[in-house]
């Protein structure tokens, strides 16, 4: 894996813009009524968030907002002319324990889906280090930092961490510990409007993972080595802080 100042290039090439609009925590559908309904908000949210800058946008089989993502992505192909390579949208298919197809099955399935162009590059979801492939989206943030899965991705295997939740510490956990207190210190000492959770998004890209949000982010901004590892040590003395409760725990 490579990480440049605006994408991450996995281990099999393709290049993946880092930062992600989200379509699951806010919007997902998994309560709905009537889940096969169009939430014409969503839609919009997804279009102006394309038309903000967004090019890469998260959602899954199991959020019900597939439609709307492809409204939207079609809408905004139409009215800017650019081609549909230009948006990067990262899905996944559900697949429980008390499926009957093999999760053998079910990957031979989709790398045939790669050989034939009909996607890039497959991935897991809320695996541990056992699991391991090329991408595997976790709720990551500064209190959940997944140490071992990091290293052993990384090192072992190539595999690019996705990150949902990342930023909790300034939701979920704002009372925890001290990262909101750091993040808010290193925001006002970069002056220019900078926010803290412009700061968490991009301590979490410097340690070279994919952020998915529903918050903008400036790509552009880079964190000296000391305030990574300041945001770092603050997380890490409250670890393994989970907000959504999939999957199993994973391994720190």
């Amino acid at each position: 894996m490579t990480v440049s100042l605006h994408t991450i290039t996995l281990n099999d090439g393709t290049i993946v813009p880092k930062l992600a609009y989200g379509t699951g925590t806010k919007w997902g559908k998994r309560n709905a009524v009537n889940p096969d309904a169009i939430n014409p908000e969503l839609v919009e949210s997804i279009l102006t968030a394309l038309r903000a800058g967004f090019s890469h946008i998260d959602t899954a089989e199991g959020y019900g907002t597939e439609p709307e993502v492809g409204l939207a992505v079609g809408q905004y192909l139409k009215e800017t002319g650019k081609p549909r390579s230009s948006v990067f949208i990262t899905t996944k298919v559900d697949f429980g324990p008390d499926s009957v197809v093999t999760i053998k099955q079910v990957w031979r399935d989709l790398e045939e889906l790669v050989d034939a162009k009909l996607t890039r590059s497959i991935g897991v979801s809320n695996w541990r280090i056992q699991n391991q492939t090329k991408v595997n989206q976790i709720e990551f943030h500064a209190y959940n930092q997944g140490l071992k899965l990091r290293e052993f991705a990384d090192k072992e295997i190539g595999t690019t961490i996705a990150a949902y939740g990342p930023l909790q510490p300034l939701i979920h956990f704002a009372e925890t510990g001290r990262v909101q207190a750091v993040v808010n210190k290193i925001a006002e000492r970069k002056g220019d409007g900078v926010t803290g959770s412009q700061v968490l998004l991009a301590w979490g890209w410097a340690v070279g993972t994919i952020q998915i949000t529903t918050s903008s982010g400036t790509l552009d901004l880079v964190l000296t080595d000391d305030e990574v590892e300041e945001i770092s040590n603050a997380g890490a003395e409250y670890p393994n802080q989970r907000k959504f409760a999939v999957g199993k725990v994973f391994d720190d």
